[in-house]
């Protein structure tokens, strides 16, 4: 197994992509990438795609370079400018319309409050195809719900694709057709939820709340949008700023839900239940910001550490955390 880690700038680093080897007594880092602020960083056909969270953000693309099949470096394709702080990539296997080959890349900007639409070809190219402004919209907080705030992008099951938007208390569903981006439909959430990251799964959405540290559950389908239910995500119920959720996921098995909780430094671990959810572990972590966190199996996970320069291996069974790696500021960790 191998990794990708994406760094923000720090005291001693501008921030990039590593290329890490996973061995079972720990990762090393055979190659790096030296570009600002990765906030996010996916996979796909043999490349390494990120964003830079700046002020002028981008989208960049670069070939995993491999020697006797395996992974020894990265090198840079191309670039194209999304909007201010862009935070999470959304690979879509849809049409990119009338003429044109290759991959949809959703880029959300939290600072400008759009949406981007690139091209990704086949050999790395971009090309800008849209940019969609989110509705506008503002909530109760008023430092972090002065605008629309774009989060996160989520593939659904039928095609289209949900937008988290932190600044008004809203997931939007666009669609894309005829090589356009279009509003399908919106869900309000409650009044200071800060809707963060999600996850779309067996005709439900999730949701954390970066704001009002909860767990908020949808019933989803393509013809039906409706609430089911809302909880802490941590038995710390101080709320924000101590709470703070970041990242969630589905483990590999389907089974449980992970959360990221940053301002408590913890993993959540939630079942999926007729009515909700059900508590299942909370894990304490061996140092601070656990800012996004990747499933190495259905026991294993790994913890991107920010504030601490460390990636942490987390044991599911027994809650036991070891250091993988010393990196500074991680931001995110994908694994291939």
């Amino acid at each position: 197994m191998h990794a990708l880690v994406g760094s923000y700038r720090s005291d001693s680093s501008p921030g990039g992509i590593a290329l890490v080897r996973c061995r079972a007594d720990g990762w090393e880092v055979v190659a790096r990438a030296e570009t600002s602020n990765v906030s996010y960083l996916a996979v796909f056909k043999g490349m390494a795609i990120s964003v830079n969270e700046d002020r002028a953000g981008a989208i960049e693309t670069r070939r995993i370079e491999y020697s006797e099949g395996r992974p020894t470096g990265l090198a840079y394709i191309d670039r194209v400018d999304t909007g201010a702080l862009p935070c999470h990539i959304e690979l879509l296997a849809l049409s990119p319309g009338p003429g044109k080959a290759g991959n949809l890349a959703l880029v959300p900007n939290y600072g400008s409050g759009n949406v981007t639409v690139v091209l990704v070809h086949d050999d790395g190219l971009l090309d800008l195809v849209e940019e969609f402004t989110m509705p506008w919209g503002r909530e109760p907080m008023p430092v972090r719900q002065e605008s629309s705030h774009p989060h996160q992008c989520r593939a659904t099951p039928w095609g289209s694709v949900v937008v988290s938007d932190l600044g008004s208390d809203c997931l939007h569903e666009l669609q894309w057709q005829a090589g356009r981006l279009s509003l399908r439909r919106s869900f309000k959430l409650p009044d200071g939820t800060g809707p963060r990251h999600m996850v779309v799964d067996s005709g439900r959405l999730y949701v954390v709340g970066e704001l009002d540290g909860r767990l908020h559950m949808m019933h989803f389908t393509a013809s039906e949008w409706r609430w089911i239910h809302s909880e802490p995500v941590s038995r710390d119920v101080r709320g924000y700023p101590w709470v703070r959720p970041s990242h969630l996921t589905l483990s590999p098995a389907g089974k449980e839900l992970t959360a990221s909780v940053r301002g408590v430094s913890r993993l959540v671990f939630l079942r999926p239940a007729a009515r909700g959810v059900e508590f299942a572990e909370e894990i304490s972590l061996p140092g601070a910001e656990p800012r996004h966190h990747v499933h190495l199996d259905d026991e294993r996970l790994a913890v991107a550490l920010q504030h601490d320069n460390r990636i942490v291996g987390v044991d599911r069974r027994t809650g036991i955390a070891d250091v993988l790696l010393t990196i500074d500021a991680p931001a995110c960790v994908v694994t291939f």
